[in-house]
């Protein structure tokens, strides 16, 4: 019989070797990390980011967003339709184009938000030290790499 242990390792797992384990693993941590940096905006992280780059960034429409974030038309759609709600940004329409843009509690709420990205990015070099930089570096070469290969198909 095995003996119990109190904690298993990624390392130790029968799939160690799977890029979609290992990277779903991950993604579940930092996501916890991400979710506790944010509590203080009252937002997701998702939410937090799509309303920094509304702050940040004139040209937010769904369309240059979801290709800026890489995410899709849709789940642009669905984050600002929350953020919305909650009455962070407002949409309007000019000719064909929809636009996203921030509203005044939104722009009230920015200090909030930069200080959540730093807290996570913070403690993600805490943890990780010099390799959060590296990883972050590797994951997004790979992301690219991985994009192409799909995008040729």
């Amino acid at each position: 019989m095995e003996p119990v242990m109190t904690r298993f390792r990624a390392m130790d797992t029968l799939f160690a070797n799977s890029l979609y384990f290992a990277s779903s693993l991950l993604t579940r941590q930092v996501d916890k990390l991400a979710t506790e940096a944010w509590k203080p905006s009252g937002l997701p992280p998702a939410q937090g980011y799509l309303l920094l780059h509304t702050l940040k960034d004139r040209l937010s429409f769904p369309y240059f967003i979801s290709r800026r974030l890489l995410l899709s038309p849709a789940a642009i759609t669905r984050l600002v339709d929350k953020l919305e709600k909650k009455e962070l940004v407002f949409r309007y329409t000019e000719k064909h184009w929809t636009f996203i843009q921030p509203t005044q509690k939104a722009r009230d709420l920015e200090p909030t938000l930069i200080q959540c990205e730093r807290a996570l990015n913070d403690r993600c070099d805490a943890l990780l030290g010099a390799d959060a930089g590296d990883l972050t570096v590797l994951m997004n070469r790979a992301t690219d790499k991985l994009y192409e290969a799909t995008e040729k198909r």
